[in-house]
């Protein structure tokens, strides 16, 4: 284990942001897509309820808000367990991405190398501007996809450019592996994968606040916002909920709950039918030919046979890894 982590994290990616070191930077980029495209390809279809209840959070199924559960047409949602290692983000859309957790590194220095090449876009995200409502203060929205580190004593929230200033200490932060992500960090996920990603965030005694308002949502990736990416890869969607690990009590029941913990979550379609059925690839959603496109199965799967394929497109680095 130490030899695969000191292979993936050989550069120290922390010094080359704070001394701006762009080249070697884009070296490191370049090395880590590929790193996890090839993981990627090379991996199987996985079963996410092999291990039965054992492999679910059931705390966090309980916290699934209602609203948005309703709202979910295609088939009950479940969490899986994650480590709460404080690299849970990561660890989540690499289980969504392959079905394990090993990729969680590289996506991590990823996110960090995004928000350091575009901190002008992401301090001022069309998320936080279309959720501007609910805080009613632009300021107080932008701090709150930010850690407090990040914030720090040099936002001045009379002068907007701070706001780029900000955006480079939570890349440099959110370098080290074992640090909290902030809500910045699931904003420059996205565009790493290069899809959106459903944040789901719980509710209090049953009741919305300001932050599950904020924080449950879709975040688009920059490439959309950009018009580099095509309607149709935003078929394909990364579901990751805010919970809260090693807790002995209904979270979902106490006002006191507060989030420290992301886990994954997926569809589960039961309903009798043929026992070999498989999800289909999802790389079916990414091919527009008539001639190639896979069609969609017509019936539901029972739980234990339900297989979810790694993402197996081609990419395009500099656009994301999922293009």
């Amino acid at each position: 284990m130490a030899a695969k982590r000191d292979m993936q994290m050989r550069f120290n990616v922390s010094s080359l942001l704070r001394d701006e070191n762009s080249l070697e930077l884009e070296t490191v980029r370049k090395d880590y897509e590929m790193k996890i495209a090839d993981f990627i390809l090379k991996s199987k279809s996985w079963n996410p309820f092999s291990k039965g209840k054992a492999g679910r959070d059931l705390s966090t199924e309980v916290m699934i808000p209602v609203h948005f559960t309703e709202k979910w047409q295609r088939g009950v949602l479940r969490a899986l367990k994650t480590r709460g290692d404080g690299n849970c983000l990561y660890r989540a859309c690499s289980k969504l991405l392959c079905g394990k957790e090993d990729l969680s590194d590289l996506l991590r220095v990823l996110t960090s190398i995004e928000l350091f090449n575009h901190q002008e876009f992401y301090a001022f995200h069309p998320y936080v501007v279309d959720k501007l409502h609910v805080f009613k203060s632009e300021n107080t929205a932008f701090s709150a996809t930010l850690s407090d580190s990040a914030l720090g004593d040099g936002y001045d929230r009379t002068n907007p450019s701070s706001r780029v200033v900000c955006i480079k200490r939570e890349a440099i932060r959110n370098a080290n592996v074992g640090t909290y992500a902030s809500v910045v960090c699931l904003f420059g996920l996205s565009s790493v994968a290069g899809m959106s990603i459903i944040s789901v965030y719980p509710e209090k005694l049953g009741q919305e606040t300001k932050y599950s308002q904020f924080l449950n949502g879709s975040i688009l990736p920059r490439q959309v916002h950009n018009n580099f990416l095509d309607k149709l890869v935003q078929e394909v969607k990364l579901i990751i909920m805010w919970t809260s690990s090693g807790i002995d009590f209904l979270p979902g029941l106490s006002k006191d709950f507060q989030p420290n913990h992301f886990v994954p979550l997926v569809e589960f379609k039961a309903k009798a039918g043929s026992m070999n059925a498989k999800q289909p690839k999802i790389t079916s959603l990414f091919k527009t030919s008539g001639s190639n496109k896979e069609k969609l199965p017509e019936g539901k799967y029972f739980e234990h046979e339900v297989q979810h394929p790694p993402v197996k497109c081609g990419f395009k680095c500099q656009y994301g890894l999922l293009l």
